[in-house]
């Protein structure tokens, strides 16, 4: 899955990674500070995550938001993401939550993996792809396994996907129209 790509505060989202505050909330009723009886007392890490820049849209803060918890949800670590006082991103975490691991999950650079579909021929059965996990050549080299436990290989091979080109090839890629108003993507190619 790919995330938009846009000015401002989403150029990087290392650039929201600021501040990290461990703090003890109760689970239940929320009566603070004294909890009801039967509320469970569950330790959580809050991240609060501040934009470096001065000036970034409401829409840009939220759609940060959207992407860290996107991110932090698929490592099964999210409880819950807001935007507070309109200039914070709050994150809250379970205990075990480790702060390299969610450091990592939200500054660190998307997989892109382009993949050769050139032996489905059906444009109905290529239809049948989209939104689908597939097993591909690139995520068994690079992870030992496919990304999703839901993943299907090329129906025509019974094999992997054949990836021909990851991210570690790319020094760059953009969303541009062409001249004719469609969409393209540009690549710029590492020189190795």
């Amino acid at each position: 899955m790919s995330e938009p790509s846009g000015g401002g505060c989403l150029e990087s989202l290392a650039a929201f990674f600021m501040s990290v505050v461990a703090l003890f909330s109760f689970v239940g009723d929320g009566a603070f500070p004294a909890p009801q009886p039967e509320a469970e007392f569950v330790p959580v890490l809050v991240v609060e995550l501040v934009p470096a820049e001065d000036e970034y849209s409401a829409d840009e803060l939220a759609l940060a938001a959207d992407i860290v918890g996107t991110r932090l949800d698929a490592l099964g670590l999210l409880r819950e993401v807001e935007v507070v006082d309109g200039d914070t991103i709050q994150v809250v975490l379970g205990a075990d939550a480790s702060v390299q691991d969610v450091s990592e999950a939200i500054t660190g650079v998307g997989y892109l993996e382009l993949v050769n579909f050139s032996s489905i021929d059906e444009r109905t059965l290529l239809d049948a792809f989209v939104g689908q996990a597939i097993i591909t050549t690139g995520q068994v080299d690079t992870f030992g396994e496919p990304l999703a436990a839901d993943a299907i290989p090329n129906p025509d091979t019974g094999e992997p996907f054949a990836t021909v080109l990851t991210n570690e090839g790319l020094a760059s890629a953009a969303a541009l129209e062409d001249e004719f108003g469609n969409w393209i993507v540009e690549f710029e190619f590492t020189e190795a």
